[in-house]
């Protein structure tokens, strides 16, 4: 047939003719929606992406809606095929606008546009599980558990953006963003559990452990907001410390953990890719901010990590569910580590990770390892001033070295010569800035 060849156009007018000539066909108007699908998976790859890369987005949405319309007996298989399709399509679409960035002349109509993709994703993921559990059609795979997953992790991560950008840490923005974070949790165990090969689950497991990151990070500004100079007092009383820090360790802990299953379903650090052993790094570069935002409210915080201990025998498992137990099982498979050494081995991760990659590998490890090593630097100056007072407690050596390997980091990314198609955009640029501030 013309879709099983690759030729989404004519096949595309081809049901055109079959719905003018019998306008209720369910079927045709679910296959007018899978050839408009991948019209636009075809065309917003080409440079020349225009306005029919969003008509034929806009065809394929109407075509999957007017399937839902034409089955009266909500419970037909192509209203479960057309929900799925549209729901991922959907997905997929709003990660595209979401990656491409938001337009300078108006980023409040690309947050809306998004907002409504995914609102209609999530209509029709829910949908599908509905036909599958009244009327038994097929399970969710992995790639649509995932597919929801990542589209409920953009809603998160969208909510996040508006607690930083409005700086609203008090209780409800938590709640809010915890819950947004454990719906799509909920759906990335889903789609690891239902994976059958390790590429498959390892794609699943690093866009989860992403998303707990970056909750862990909101939660490092919401514990800096509260003792911010110039903070109000009501605003600064309203942050709930507490709450935030266990909501914060919780996360990390968790990521830790799938980072580790990730490691370790690729054979382990010696064996495992650059962006395995990268991804580790980050989680680590995320509890050593965690730790310098917990120690402006308590003395000596630390994390623990496993120390020698044998890799998770599920690394799909939440680290409520049994993952704890690798860590917590005995205290000789222990160990609390503080910000400093957390930035210790964040720091060996990476430069182990750019020993595993090239050009793309440099550039982004040496932009992570720099920020890193800078974050620690002004944590240190923010909680000890000029280190000038004591120079034999080693804070004074421990800052100029986190700035000396700072610096080295960053200029690994300002050497590259040229530029390539798969360098990070704007790589030099930052590096350059952050080596100057």
């Amino acid at each position: 047939t013309l879709l099983d060849g690759g030729d989404a156009q004519s096949a595309l007018t081809c049901l055109d003719g079959a719905i003018a000539a019998q306008p209720t066909s369910q079927p045709a108007w679910y296959l007018r929606g899978v050839a408009a699908a991948e019209l636009w998976e075809i065309e917003r790859g080409s440079i020349s992406e225009t306005a029919s890369t969003s008509q034929a987005l806009q065809v394929a949405r109407d075509s999957f809606a007017r399937v839902l319309a034409l089955d009266t007996s909500t419970r037909s298989e192509n209203r479960y095929l057309a929900s799925l399709a549209g729901a991922k399509l959907l997905a997929k679409a709003a990660a595209e606008r979401d990656q491409d960035g938001e337009s300078p002349s108006d980023p409040h109509e690309d947050r809306r546009c998004i907002a409504q993709l995914l609102a209609e994703a999530q209509q029709g993921f829910q949908e599908a599980l509905r036909l599958h559990e009244q009327w038994g059609h097929d399970e969710l795979g992995s790639d649509e558990w995932g597919a929801w997953a990542g589209a409920l992790a953009l809603v998160a991560k969208g909510r996040m953006a508006e607690i930083e950008e409005e700086a609203a840490f008090a209780e409800p923005a938590l709640r809010a963003a915890q819950r947004l974070c454990a719906d799509a949790s909920q759906k990335f165990t889903a789609a690891a559990a239902a994976a059958g090969e390790a590429d498959s689950d390892a794609h699943w497991l690093t866009l989860h452990t992403e998303l707990l990151v970056s909750f862990t990070e909101l939660a490092c500004k919401a514990l800096s907001s509260s003792v911010a100079k110039g903070q109000p007092p009501a605003a600064a009383a309203a942050v709930p410390f507490e709450a935030w820090a266990e909501a914060a360790e919780s996360a990390w802990r968790e990521a830790n953990h799938l980072a580790d299953g990730i490691v370790h379903l690729f054979g382990g650090p010696a064996a495992c890719n650059w962006e395995t052993l990268a991804l580790h790094a980050d989680v680590l570069a995320a509890g050593a901010a965690l730790l310098g935002s917990l120690a402006l409210h308590v003395a000596a915080p630390s994390l623990a990590l496993p120390s020698a201990a044998p890799p998770p025998d599920d690394p799909m498992m939440p680290a409520g569910q049994g993952g704890e137990q690798l860590i917590l099982a005995s205290a000789g498979e222990i160990r609390r580590v503080d910000e400093s050494e957390c930035t210790a081995l964040s720091a060996a991760a990476y430069e182990t990770a750019a020993t595993r990659g090239g050009r793309k590998a440099a550039a982004v490890v040496g932009l992570a390892a720099g920020e890193l090593l800078l974050g620690r630097a002004r944590r240190m100056l923010r909680a000890h001033g000029a280190l000038s007072a004591d120079p034999s407690s080693g804070q004074a050596s421990e800052l100029a070295e986190c700035c000396r390997c700072a610096i080295a980091s960053l200029h690994t990314v300002t050497r590259l010569q040229g530029e390539e198609a798969e360098d990070p955009s704007d790589a030099q640029a930052t590096a350059w800035y952050n080596i100057a501030c």
